[in-house]
């Protein structure tokens, strides 16, 4: 493909930036537009923070129902989490290799979840109870990572500035139409004619393919968070997720982190669950210094959309849930090469 090639990402998380990440770093001219007035202020603005390879089924289903698309999920997810480590360690960010928790109501229901991890083929150890799953019975994921998404984020959108990327912020107001090589795009500020357009826009993806004919089995989850202030009292070294609540607490740098929850956008829901799974720390924080809510782009087949649409050079990549940090490098490298190597993969096609 030329060097000419010009292409359009919608969207400024995580998912498009690592388009843009991808694209760029083949030398291709690369524009994102994104409706918010900064990147990274959807879902991953307020992330718990983990690169987790082992989340990789529905989290809508038991794990036990986990089949073929959680396996597609988790061969993205282990190779998107290698690039993430390459890339947070050329953006000089720092993150910790040492693993996640996950937490259970019963050791029964830990030892029959780690048959089910490892069905999918995860690592992980079984626990009783120690001082890094606060005494409650747990998994240990060894090869799952954690660190600061928005700060990932924003520090990349930065460095694709620097590599010539051009961003148009706080456009509200998106009119496709294709030519006759490629997409018109008019954003009321300017028209482009470009050669392929990526939406990336996460729930809002279906608001820009409706007008075209086009939609998604997508549904918008929603989570929420709790930051905190650090405590005076000894805090958990990995991040710590709930089954039941599909909730984690994360400690980062400057912050202690609740957040998570499966279509909850009440605090109150997280704070209650917390304050039984941890009440030593959770008697310990002052008031929340801020909250956030948002929903995810949950793919109802179980994994997301990175393919082609029905319409020519007109590209999807969403669906992630709450994969979206893990699977980004990964779903922006994948989008990559099928445009610019025409490469065919079709574990994650549009549906028909």
């Amino acid at each position: 493909m030329s060097d000419s090639t010009h292409i359009i990402v919608i969207g400024a998380g995580l998912i498009g930036l690592s388009c843009a990440d991808s694209l760029s770093r083949r030398g291709t001219k690369v524009t994102v537009i994104e409706r918010k007035k900064t990147p990274v202020r959807g879902t991953s603005y307020s992330n718990s923070g983990m690169i987790h390879p082992s989340q990789s089924y529905d989290w809508s289903k038991d794990l036990i129902d986990a089949a073929h698309p959680a396996k597609d999920v988790y061969e993205l997810a282990k190779r998107s989490a290698k690039l993430l480590a390459e890339n947070i360690k050329y953006l000089g960010l720092k993150h910790r290799p040492e693993g996640c928790v996950q937490i259970f109501d019963s050791l029964d229901i830990a030892i029959q979840q780690a048959r089910n991890y490892e069905a999918l083929g995860v690592e992980c150890h079984v626990t009783e109870g120690d001082a890094r799953s606060l005494n409650h019975p747990a998994l240990i994921f060894p090869n799952d990572m954690s660190g600061n998404a928005r700060l990932y984020g924003e520090t990349l959108a930065l460095d694709l500035v620097g590599r010539g990327v051009d961003f148009n912020f706080g456009v509200t107001s998106i009119k496709l139409s294709p030519s006759s090589s490629g997409w018109y795009i008019d954003i009321k500020t300017k028209a482009l004619q470009v050669d392929h357009v990526i939406i990336a826009a996460g729930i809002w993806s279906h608001d820009l393919l409706e007008p075209l004919g086009l939609s998604l089995p997508l549904e918008a989850v929603k989570g929420c968070a709790i930051n905190f202030r650090h405590p005076e009292s000894a805090l958990p070294a990995l991040p710590i997720m709930d089954m039941a609540s599909r909730s984690a607490l994360t400690i980062f740098d400057d912050i202690i982190r609740i957040s998570g929850g499966w279509d909850v956008d009440d605090t109150a829901i997280l704070m209650d669950r917390w304050h039984v799974l941890a009440p030593d720390i959770m008697s310990t924080l002052s008031e929340p210094i801020s909250t956030w809510s948002a929903s995810r782009p949950v793919s109802k087949l179980g994994r997301p959309f990175i393919a082609e649409s029905p319409l020519p050079k007109l590209w999807v990549n969403t669906g992630q849930g709450h994969m979206g940090w893990t699977l980004s490098a990964g779903s922006g490298d994948l989008m990559a090469r099928m445009i610019l190597d025409d490469y065919q993969d079709d574990r994650f096609a549009f549906p028909d």
